[in-house]
């Protein structure tokens, strides 16, 4: 038998509750009940299952809801925490059905879908990986047609953007690493004035969330601010008196200049002798940076930009005559293809390319008015151990090796934790 309203008409079955939405009202029914308050950590999962004597499949996917609604957060290693008061908590029917989220049946499928990813020049190795992790969702999800532009530039998108619309494409990923403030105000008026729905790879200012992929706060920045505690927590540990940051020029690169203030800020809390180089990566702009290096040998170590300034090091280095990773340890970051393929394979570190992908996926698919799936949520940023660092000759026993990889990972959690009450790390943008 159906549900009855007050007046005893039955309802219809595309206005009863979806079983996951049942189940989020009953964990906010028990929230408000059990006098839980903004801030308290809430039981686990498996627990609600136990109280609520719901399927713990369907409590899963109920706090899953919640997570996106922005009523309750989960912090990894500690828990799901509750961010809003009880009583300003909106009852999740009423709040899926005038926000539009995208949760009913009668949606339009992935399937009827025609999207474009931009990848506007110039561009980083770092963003092909993520426009293949990009095209490979949409591929998954069935959507009808993608096209996929690696040759855009900021200045002919807006023409290009009504082209694609002209051709039936319903929403665009741009995808790209002009980040000055001349190209951010451009971004800007082009957002504002695009003839189809725009979702975004990085943050930037006077754009309101609408336009972002990443809906989770912890991605707007974590490259500067986690890579670099977490990069020089491991080269300090690994007993390192040197440690330089090497960048191409930073130039009006917004990111560029802060992951330089990130790393800078991060080696203070440790001892060692820090400096930023900034230099193009050829062994005759680096001559005089190297032959510094051989009067440090063993006990210097080079931090890298990302892996592709990481291999161009390494080139100069073996040509000076100097030796990865017995005369200088190099670390790289974002964990491209080619930093598991060089001689020696580098060290580097990897955020959620996958996280980062779905994200701009549901949110295309959402702004466009399709049906997209669960918003997922970002796992910890990962320390990638190869040859570059030489670990292997500085830890001996794979015992010790294991457990300092561990006791880094573990710092990156407590970072993770951190970083919300940092209000310098919080306005950085990726």
């Amino acid at each position: 038998m159906g549900d009855k309203t007050e007046n005893g008409r039955r309802l219809t079955s595309a206005a009863r509750p979806l079983v996951y939405e049942q189940v989020a009202q009953a964990v906010i029914d028990m929230l408000r009940s059990d006098g839980y308050r903004k801030g308290d950590r809430l039981p686990s999962e498996r627990k609600i299952s136990e109280l609520l004597s719901i399927n713990y499949l369907s409590v899963r996917r109920g706090m899953l809801l919640l997570v996106e609604q922005g009523m309750i957060e989960r912090h990894v290693g500690q828990g799901t925490f509750l961010l809003l008061e009880p009583e300003a908590i909106q009852d999740i029917v009423s709040v899926n059905r005038t926000a539009g989220l995208l949760t009913r049946e009668t949606a339009k499928q992935p399937r009827e879908a025609k999207f474009a990813v931009v990848l506007l020049e110039p561009y980083e190795p770092f963003h092909l990986e993520l426009v293949g992790e990009v095209l490979a969702d949409l591929g998954r999800l069935g959507c009808g047609m993608s096209y996929c532009a690696t040759n855009s530039t900021l200045p002919r998108i807006q023409s290009e953007i009504e082209l694609y619309s002209k051709q039936g494409v319903t929403g665009a990923v741009l995808l790209n690493t002009s980040d000055t403030e001349r190209a951010s105000r451009k971004m800007v008026a082009l957002c504002r004035n695009a003839a189809v729905p725009l979702v975004l790879g990085k943050r930037y200012e006077n754009l309101p969330d609408h336009f972002y992929g990443v809906k989770h706060d912890l991605c707007a920045g974590w490259n500067e601010y986690i890579f670099s505690r977490l990069g020089c927590a491991y080269l300090a540990g690994l007993g390192m008196k040197h440690v330089y940051y090497l960048t191409p020029p930073v130039g009006e690169s917004l990111t560029r200049r802060r992951r330089v203030q990130g790393f800078l800020g991060s080696a203070r809390d440790y001892p060692v002798k820090s400096e930023v180089i900034e230099s193009p990566v050829r062994r005759k702009d680096l001559a005089p940076f190297l032959s510094r290096l051989k009067r440090v040998r063993g006990e210097a170590a080079v931090f890298c930009y990302d892996d592709e300034t990481a291999v161009g090091f390494m080139m100069a280095a073996a040509n000076a005559g100097l030796s990865v990773p017995q005369d200088v340890a190099v670390l790289g970051a974002n964990n491209i293809r080619m930093a598991s393929m060089a001689d020696p394979s580098i060290t580097t570190m990897t955020f959620d390319y996958a996280y980062i992908s779905r994200s701009i996926v549901c949110k295309l698919l959402s702004s466009a008015g399709f049906k997209a799936p669960v918003w997922p949520m970002p796992s910890a940023p990962s320390l990638i151990v190869r040859e570059s660092c030489g670990i292997h000759d500085r830890l001996n026993g794979a015992e010790k090796i294991r457990a300092y990889i561990k006791s880094i990972q573990d710092q990156v959690m407590s970072m993770m934790n951190d970083y919300r009450s940092t209000p310098a790390a919080t306005g950085v943008a990726e």
